[in-house]
């Protein structure tokens, strides 16, 4: 059964407050996945939010896979980003009925400013989309599948946030 199938059958008081807790826990990681990005893309903090074989797939970026190559990942494209703020709306979160597997998505409004091909400073207003997968093991959830994906991109003039 994957994560968006529908159950079946009545869940118990406490098998709806796991799931409760499951989502909150979720979102929390969503949250801590963003906040490595808006703290100067943190590899290390970016990358233990994944699981040993989890990926990350982005526009413009490719497909990394293994907790190691995501951080090695990061790191490289570390400097491009001078200053990101995402901002994560409509959270859409699916558990498996086995309370072990789960999918997400969100939108997402990403305020930054990078480095362009030159080195110039472009700041931008990205709207995108995260396709997320995600495992519980030990207990505790992990991104498995990290899809990115980009809608609009809209530059918005050098001086904005030095205002």
């Amino acid at each position: 059964m994957t994560a968006t199938e529908t159950i079946t059958r009545e869940l118990s008081l406490e098998e709806r407050i796991t799931r409760l807790e499951d989502i909150h826990e979720i979102n929390n990681l969503k949250a801590k996945y963003v906040e490595a990005c808006d703290n100067d893309h943190d590899p290390v903090a970016f990358s233990e939010l994944f699981a040993e074989d989890g990926s990350w797939e982005g526009p413009g970026h490719g497909k990394y896979t293994g907790r190691e190559n995501i951080k090695k990942f990061i790191e490289e494209i570390r400097g491009d980003y001078l200053w990101c703020a995402h901002y994560l709306i409509r959270p859409w979160i699916e558990i498996s009925e086995s309370g072990t597997e789960a999918t997400a998505e969100w939108y997402a409004h990403i305020y930054e400013v990078v480095k362009d091909e030159n080195g110039n400073e472009l700041s931008e207003l990205a709207f995108a989309r995260y396709y997320d997968t995600l495992s519980k093991i030990d207990g505790k959830w992990y991104l498995q599948t990290v899809r990115a994906e980009s809608s609009r991109l809209w530059e918005m003039g050098k001086d904005w946030i030095r205002a």
